[in-house]
Formats: structure tokens, C-alpha cells, sequence
């Protein structure tokens, strides 16, 4: 199976975003996978400040009867470096559903669920060159097999929080599933200890997303079910560079009917950030939608929708 990429270019300015009047590609289509065997699915995206980046995915059947994560390297003009190379140490069993954050030199960890008997979310650290620094690091707790949905984020500088979902982390919700997250300094040693996300516990929380920006500040969102009084609503809690919650969790949809869900954030250097996420709009199937925030998580405009 062939894997493409797609490169979006993010425009600063969140609370006036312009858009150009047409967005031109740059270069043609790329195929980023060499083995094209079975099926090669879930890519996840990160580049540096001078423009390098990396894709990593899933490969079913590539290195024996599992599934595994694999990346490859572009330069700023999109021209592969080296060939695709293997993330994961640990390949009994299916490793899958890879995420990957870059710091400003290119140094960069991925984030993976593990899906056998040893379960949970493991990550790798790399340097700029993609060669392997240190061993895989059990991210989850060490009991913890049900952890799922990974999402990353990193700093400039190196340090990275890692967000997932569990049934039984050691801080349980103790309610089905909850949001956790586990901070990293530069060189991948634990900051603190693993923490619960979400304060409401009723029911599911799930499918994190997470942004940090250059000062350590961090926001997570997630998925909660019926929290809002109607199926899935979208929340999200915002966190100071110790890891300290600033604030209550924030209700982010204002519209509450049907599913709003697969939820995305990202955070400016000064602490605003923007949502957007999957929203159902009755008779006319699904939509887009976005709220933007201020840096003390008060609503700076009005949902729009985007689709």
C-alpha cells in the first residue's frame, strides 16, 4: 500500500488567521513508504526549525507476522535521507498507531501503543541523524496493558509530555476510561510522576491531543461521553511548563447535540490556542469546527465552522 504525504503549512497569528488566496503545492506527491507489502497505515508527522522532517507509520507484516513502526527522513526540499528504518526494538507482537514530536535541531522521540501481552505506550528517542538514543521507554505504567491512544508534543528544546487513554492507569479515573499523561525532561528521564488529565470521570474520556509551546506550557483535549448531556462533547485542560493545571477543564463545543469528537489544539508563545474538531450537524452529516481561546482559557470568539 502506498502512504502519502500531504504537507500543511501552519499560519502564526491565531486570533487573526489570513489565509492566501491559493495555496500552491510545492513539488509533486511523495510516496514515503519502500516496502509496499500488505498494508502500511497511520502516518504521523513532525519537522524542525530548518524545515527537515519525518514520517513514521505502521507496516503490517514487514518484519515478521506483526505489525511495526517504521520512519523516514526528508530534507527542507522533500528529498529523502537515508532509507526507511525501524522505531521499535520490541517487535513480538503488533506495535502500532506511531506518533512523533521534533525539537529545533531535529532530535526527535516517537510514541507507540503496544498492542501485545506487555501492553501499554512505549517511545523511543532519536538524534537528528535517526540514530537511536537509549533504549525504548516504557511511557504507561508498568501494569498498565489497556493504555491507548498516544499523542506527543515537544518543546524546542527537547522536553516532551506524552498524553494517552487507559482503563487502569496507577491514578485511575475509576470510570472506564480516562486521559493520562507523563512528562519527559531532554533526555528522555521522567519529570514528575504519571497524572490524570481529566476531572470529570463519569463514563469515557478518550482520544487525547496535545500542544506545547516554547515556555513549557502544554493543552490537552480530549473526547468525554455524555459529559455534556449528549453523546460526546470536546474538553480541554491547560498546564504550566512544571506540569502544574492552571485552571478547571474547559467545556470547549458550545453546541452539545450529536457528536462533537477527534478533537486537535495547538498553543502560540503566548498561551492562546485554537480546537478544532469533528462536529455533527444534524441532517447535513459532519462538519468542522474551531474555538479559539485566550492564555487564562476564556473563549476569545465564537465557533466557526469550516465545513
Amino acid at each position: 500500500m502506498r502512504l502519502r504525504v500531504l504537507l500543511v503549512f501552519a499560519l502564526s497569528g491565531l486570533a487573526s488567521v489570513r489565509l492566501a488566496a491559493q495555496i500552491a503545492a510545492i513539488g509533486s506527491e511523495l510516496q514515503v513508504n519502500t516496502y509496499t507489502t500488505s498494508a502500511q497505515a497511520f502516518p504521523s508527522i513532525a519537522a524542525d526549525s530548518a524545515g527537515n522532517f519525518i514520517v513514521v507509520w505502521s507496516s503490517n507484516l514487514q518484519e515478521g507476522p506483526f505489525r511495526n513502526v517504521y520512519g523516514q527522513r526528508y530534507d527542507a526540499t522533500a528529498t529523502p535521507v537515508g532509507s526507511e528504518f525501524p522505531i521499535c526494538t520490541y517487535t513480538t507482537d503488533d506495535q502500532d498507531y506511531p506518533v512523533i514530536a521534533m525539537d529545533s535541531a531535529g532530535n526527535f522521540v516517537v510514541a507507540w501503543q503496544d498492542l501485545g501481552a506487555s501492553g501499554g505506550i512505549r517511545a523511543r528517542r532519536f538524534d537528528a541523524a535517526a540514530t537511536p538514543v537509549g533504549e525504548e521507554i516504557v511511557v504507561s505504567s508498568a501494569d498498565d496493558v489497556n493504555a491507548v491512544d498516544p499523542a506527543i508534543a515537544m518543546r524546542p528544546t527537547g522536553e516532551f509530555v506524552v498524553v494517552w487513554s487507559s482503563l487502569n492507569a496507577d491514578d485511575g479515573d475509576g470510570d472506564n476510561l480516562g486521559v493520562f499523561g507523563q512528562r519527559f525532561d531532554a533526555s528522555a528521564a521522567p519529570a514528575g510522576t504519571e497524572f490524570r488529565v481529566n476531572t470529570y470521570t463519569t463514563g469515557e474520556q478518550q482520544r487525547p491531543a496535545i500542544s506545547v509551546n516554547s515556555s513549557g506550557d502544554f493543552v490537552v483535549v480530549w473526547e468525554s461521553y455524555l459529559q455534556d448531556g449528549d453523546r460526546r462533547g470536546v474538553y480541554a485542560q491547560r498546564y504550566d511548563a512544571s506540569g502544574a493545571a492552571q485552571g478547571a477543564e474547559t467545556p470547549v463545543n458550545a453546541t452539545t447535540a450529536g457528536m462533537q469528537d477527534e478533537a486537535a489544539v495547538t498553543i502560540d508563545e503566548a498561551g492562546r490556542f485554537v480546537v478544532a474538531w469533528k462536529a455533527e450537524q444534524g441532517d447535513s452529516g459532519y462538519g468542522i469546527a474551531t474555538r479559539l481561546f485566550d492564555a487564562s482559557g476564556a473563549l476569545a470568539c465564537t465557533t466557526s465552522s469550516l465545513a
